[in-house]
């Protein structure tokens, strides 16, 4: 009897392990049947992406991080013009701080009137990356609306630096510079840029240096130079309005003394205004023409101890007669 039934168990156990061996070769091949090649497509690597509107996005240029679609275009179509009095503008201050976006929009929509063919961006490197005080990219830009093109030649003159020193992945994360150049290029679409990141050491002497050194690479070009800054940073709105004030009467005065002694309180970036006022100085041109003042508890309209302010404003040379 125990002879028998140990016969029936291991006639059971072969059934059960041949059916299991047959089970398993069909699974194997279903799983075999549904993968996919996946050989390297050297090709794709390269291929671009497509936004919702159909325009490419490259990968082997900066992207645009902080765009937005929906606001973007809610912000051109809130922008107001100021017809400036008469004169080309070459100069101004403008935020970066995407909450600003119609101020930021108002700003270029009046610029864009002008005929530039570059335009040099001196900003904020806000997380004070990297060992240089100054930064820079000289990759071209992806963005919903074609490509902005950077322009070497005058990155390296004006900067000092080489291609192997760009930091293009600084660049797109930094938004005191990412985050307007789809302004740039919906409103300036022909424009080459030359992006340039301060480091907040960067000194006073540094600061005027560099402005003489852009004036001169640009004097002859069609160019428009901005400092891209946030003003009165972590006050309250009433607090924030009063360093506004000595900011502004600073910035009209040209008085680079002043703003290189300045903190969070009255701006983001000290040197970035003090290299503008340099070059704007060199320039030749009138006074600070105040567009745009607000505060973001205003703009969000809420009540917040922690605010931050923005300035747009522009600075033109009266056009010379022929």
């Amino acid at each position: 009897m125990n002879k028998l039934l140990r016969k029936i168990a291991i006639s059971l156990i072969v059934i059960f392990i041949s059916g299991s061996f047959a089970a398993c070769s069909e699974t194997a091949g279903d799983i075999e049947s549904g993968l996919k090649d996946t050989t390297v497509n050297t090709n794709e690597i390269n291929a671009s992406e497509t936004d919702t509107a159909g325009t490419p996005i490259i990968n082997d240029m900066i992207k645009c991080i902080y765009y937005n679609d929906s606001e973007f275009m809610q912000s051109i179509m809130n922008a107001q013009k100021v017809k400036p009095d008469s004169g080309n503008i070459v100069g101004g201050i403008v935020p970066h701080h995407l909450l600003a976006c119609d101020l930021i929009a108002s700003f270029f929509k009046t610029v864009s009137g002008e005929n530039y063919d570059y335009v040099v961006v001196i900003a904020p490197n806000h997380k004070r990356e990297g060992s240089r005080l100054i930064n820079t990219a000289f990759e071209n830009w992806s963005t919903h609306f074609g490509v902005l093109e950077s322009d070497g030649e005058l990155i390296k003159s004006i900067t000092g630096l080489k291609a192997a020193d760009s930091k293009a992945r600084l660049l797109e994360e930094e938004h005191s510079v990412s985050s307007i150049v789809p302004y740039i290029k919906y409103y300036l679409p022909n424009v080459k840029i030359v992006p340039i990141l301060l480091h907040g050491n960067y000194g006073m002497k540094n600061s005027i240096e560099l402005g003489h050194k852009i004036y001169n690479n640009i004097s002859q070009k069609k160019a428009l130079v901005i400092a891209s800054v946030d003003f009165s940073h972590y006050l309250p709105p009433e607090k924030a309005d009063m360093m506004d004030e000595i900011t502004l009467k600073a910035i009209k005065a040209w008085d680079i003394g002043a703003i290189s002694q300045m903190t969070n309180d009255n701006m983001d970036s000290p040197p970035s205004i003090m290299t503008l006022l340099t070059v704007m100085k060199d320039a030749g041109t009138d006074e600070f023409k105040l567009l745009g003042h607000d505060n973001s508890a205003r703009i969000a309209k809420t009540y917040s101890d922690s605010t931050t302010s923005y300035f747009t404003g522009i600075y033109k040379r009266k056009k010379q007669e022929n």
